[in-house]
């Protein structure tokens, strides 16, 4: 799952390159939606 720095979720990763792209950050969260509110945080933040 991609986020953007809007929250756009897009599902999957990015076709043209590896698995895992940019690295990873853990979270114990509640919720998917907890999930996606941080990682929108960590990319504005990240301003990737």
């Amino acid at each position: 799952m991609l986020v953007a720095g809007d929250g756009t979720v897009t599902e999957g990763g990015y076709p043209q390159g590896p698995h895992l792209n940019g690295g990873y950050a853990v979270l114990k969260l509640d919720t998917r939606a907890e999930a996606v509110e941080w990682a929108t945080k960590i990319t504005s933040a990240r301003r990737c």
